[in-house]
Parts: C-alpha cells; structure tokens; sequence
C-alpha cells in the first residue's frame, strides 16, 4: 500500500467517523427523552430549508449573476413545477416534475 493509499483510507474513515458522528451524537443524548412542540414543529421544516438551500442558485444564478430572462430553463421548470409541487406537498414530485420540465424546456424547444 502506497502513501497515498493510506492517505485516502485514512481521509476517507476520519471523514466516515466525522459525519457519523454529526448524526449519531445527537440521537444517542436525547434519546428517551421528550422534545418540545416548538422544537419539533422547527425540525419539520428543515428538508425543505436544506432543498431550497442546494438548488437556489442552480435556478436563479448563471454564471455567477442573477439570471431572470427567458433562457433561463432551471427558472422556468420551477414556476411550471409549482402547481403540482402545491398540490401534492411531495418532494419526490417537485423533484420529478422539475426535472421533467426542465428536459422539455431545453432538449425539446
């Protein structure tokens, strides 16, 4: 095995323990033990926090500046993804519905 091998092994198991860690810590303290409603009611929203997060600037970035023109296809998917992404309150229909639109928009027109 060559230095970098063991560089990466070893890279690769901190990086394992860490983000294990970041997970499991929390659970493992309060385990048994009752969360308030506030705290609760705060945690339901934080996958759409973090999906908002990772694909805003994919939708209203290009190259780096605030992009709203009519190419702008990521932008366009969104808007006609919302409807059924209101209705169904899905993840997985937001996702497939953009995507969908988004392959319309740009390979199709």
């Amino acid at each position: 095995m060559t230095d970098h091998d063991l560089y990466v092994l070893g890279a690769t198991v901190m990086m394992l323990i860490g983000t294990f860690g970041c997970r499991e810590i929390p659970l493992f303290l309060l385990r048994g033990k009752e969360l308030p409603e506030w705290f609760t009611l705060w945690l339901r929203y934080i996958p759409t926090a973090i999906f908002g997060a990772l694909i805003f600037p994919d939708v209203f970035l290009k190259d780096g500046a605030f992009d709203l023109s009519l190419s702008n296809y990521a932008l366009w998917a969104s808007v006609l993804s919302f409807p059924f992404i209101y209705r169904t309150g899905s993840l997985v229909v937001a996702i497939l519905a953009g995507t969908g639109f988004f392959c319309v928009l740009k390979y199709l027109i």
